[in-house]
């Protein structure tokens, strides 16, 4: 019973008259800002369906509104003249969204920049930053598992565009070994494109094993930067 002679009463809402879960994510795109036109997307990835997402000019600020539904996963994703393609993990199915988004579009434009008026750098170097390896594994994680279905998606929108795949490793190990290392993660990346529908004819693997570290190999955080992979669209 309640108070002042109220009672209070719950029932159970049919699924149809639920409220939708959302949250809203708030992010940052870096600072300064590249050059050039930025379109920011925020993508339901198993149904494919994208929303543009606002943000300022000024600071690269945006904030979002992001339906939480079952079986499906989210991604913000960045395209731009100066910056390729980025893509970051927003919600994973089965855990909480997140409520924070940093992306430095910054250094990305150092590294894969230098397009004249066209939308995909082509030749230029990106990198998604949810795609990493352990330390001698070439295995998938499942938030790179997401971001690689949401490129897919991307191929699949885009079907003019080719890409190329470079593997990298730090310096554990021997330099044959991780040579090798290097080539298993391309090949890996490009197999899983290839079961989300991507024509293996418009990719190409390449792997440099420890020989193109991107920073130091003498710390924890350097290395796991250096193992990476890198993506360029190609004609």
């Amino acid at each position: 019973r309640g108070t002042r002679g109220l009672d209070l009463c719950t029932y159970p809402l049919p699924a149809d008259l639920k409220p939708d879960q959302v949250t809203v994510v708030k992010g940052d795109l870096g600072w300064p800002m590249p050059e050039g036109a930025l379109t920011v997307s925020i993508e339901y990835v198993q149904s494919k369906r994208v929303e543009e997402v606002t943000y300022s000019k000024e600071d690269g600020k945006f904030a979002h509104i992001v339906q939480l539904e079952d079986g499906e996963d989210v991604v913000l994703t960045v395209q731009g003249e100066n910056v390729g393609y980025q893509s970051v993990v927003v919600h994973e199915q089965g855990t909480e969204a997140s409520s924070a988004i940093a992306l430095d579009l910054a250094s990305a434009s150092e590294t894969g920049g230098g397009s004249e008026n066209a939308s995909h750098a082509k030749g230029n170097p990106f990198e998604l930053q949810d795609v990493q390896f352990e330390t001698k594994k070439s295995t998938l994680s499942k938030r790179s598992e997401i971001i690689l279905r949401a490129l897919a998606n991307h191929l699949e929108r885009q079907p003019e565009l080719r890409l190329d795949i470079d593997g990298h490793t730090d310096n554990i190990g021997e330099a044959q070994d991780n040579l090798v290392l290097s080539r298993s993660r391309a090949e890996v990346v490009k197999a899983f494109l290839v079961t989300c529908g991507v024509d293996g004819d418009r990719m190409t693997t390449q792997g440099h094993g420890e020989s193109q570290p991107k920073t130091t190999n003498t710390t924890p955080e350097g290395r796991r930067v250096n193992r990476r992979t890198e993506f360029r669209w190609v004609d």
